[in-house]
Formats: structure tokens, sequence, C-alpha cells
């Protein structure tokens, strides 16, 4: 991380620690979590990492509910006590205490802009939007862009999305506008990364998953998303 970037998200926590009595800062996933604590970008009591792939198998409408926590169990194939020890447990001080301010940290891509908008959703419930802020980060080169979110029902916007895999009628921020876009291309049964799989399938393997990280950087996808998308087409393609 360049010297810029590191004192740029420090001025960012520091002056809303000193702005605010209390701030949590919501971060994408465990990785981010480990670069703010390497790079002492923030007070690390303050910020909690988001472990989710939104953008893969079915969702609840309650988030964070009891119906959620199994049917995401369910979809990442693991125990509900697994899933609560990796994506709830550490959320715990989110559903525990409520704060002046809130930050999201999420990347651009359609894999966090998903948890970006599940979060969102399950803020606006909590919180006036006018207490959230985005920073819509790059995860490679930590630069960072603010955004005050729209008010908008962002509850309706994630049934629409997640719950029913249809575009909402209405236009939120370009960022998520986006991710929305992304995403609802990604769950089709024929898209451009299933064209991609099927194009390259006699490629070895860890040469087509660096392939498909390069090519659909957009999309954000991680390993576990692509292996699971090159088994399902492969065997199909036999």
């Amino acid at each position: 991380m360049h010297y810029d970037e590191q004192a740029n998200i420090q001025s960012i926590t520091q002056n809303l620690a000193e702005r605010f009595s209390d701030v949590l800062h919501i971060l994408n996933g465990t990785a981010m979590y480990d670069t703010f604590r390497t790079y002492q970008l923030g007070d690390m009591k303050t910020c909690v990492p988001f472990n989710e792939a939104m953008c893969a198998h079915q969702t609840d409408a309650v988030i964070f509910s009891e119906a959620f926590i199994q049917t995401r169990a369910n979809g990442h194939g693991v125990s509900t006590a697994n899933y609560r020890k990796t994506t709830i447990e550490p959320l715990q001080s989110l559903f525990e205490q409520t704060y002046a301010y809130v930050v999201l940290w999420f990347g651009a891509d359609m894999f966090c802009q998903m948890n970006m908008l599940t979060m969102l959703a399950y803020l606006e419930k909590r919180y006036n939007l006018d207490q959230i802020q985005i920073q819509v980060i790059d995860e490679e080169t930590y630069q960072t862009e603010t955004i005050k979110p729209k008010k908008l029902d962002f509850r309706a916007i994630y049934d629409k999305v997640l719950m029913q895999g249809r575009a909402p009628t209405q236009q939120t921020m370009p960022v998520l506008d986006q991710g929305i876009q992304l995403y609802l291309h990604y769950i089709q049964e024929n898209n451009d990364i299933i064209d991609y799989i099927l194009k390259f399938r006699d490629l070895p393997q860890n040469m087509l998953l660096e392939q498909l990280f390069r090519t659909f950087s957009n999309y954000g996808l991680g390993d576990v998303q692509y292996l699971d998308m090159m088994k399902t087409v492969l065997s199909k393609d036999i």
C-alpha cells in the first residue's frame, strides 16, 4: 500500500472518531480487516468484518435471522455453528450496540456490492441514512471514494435483486447499479463467465482460475465461486 492511500484512510477514520462519539467500520471480509490492522488504518476496536458472499446461493428476507443463518449455511455447505462463527460472531458489536455513525468499506466489484446491499438493507431499519457513509475502496491500491447513500428503500431493493433475481424499479447509486447489473447477468444460466470456462475448458485448473480472475475482475469472485461454476459447467459439458 502506498503511503498516500494509507494516510488518506487514516485521516478518514481519525476525522470520524473526532466528530462522533462512537463509529463502527464494517469491512468487506477478513482480508480487509487484516489490512486495516497491519497498516494501523483505524482503531480495530471499532472495526468488524462482514464475511459473506451474498452473490452466491439463496438468502432470506429477514437479514441475520435464524432463517437467514440456516439458508446461508446450507448454501455454503457448512453447519450453522460454522456459519455463526465465521459470519455472525465477528458482527456481534453491530447487533449489540447502536452507534452514532456507521461506515461501510466495500469494493466496487459485484461481489462486494451485493454484500454492501445486504448490509444497507439491514442497517436502514436501525439507522437514518445520514448516519451512514460508504467508502468505495480499491482492495489492490486502497484508493477510496466517499459516497453518502441515497434515501432509498434498500430492503425492497435487496428483496428484488437477491431474493427474486430481478432488476429494481429505481436507480440506486452508480457503483451499486453497476454491481446489480453484473449480478443479474451472473445468475443467468448462460453468461460470459460460463462461455469463457467452456472455451478454455482444456486448460489446467490453476491456469483457468488465473485467467478468470484477470478477465472478470469486475465481478470480484473468488476461487470458491469459480471452482463451483467450473464443476457445474464442465460436468454438464461431458
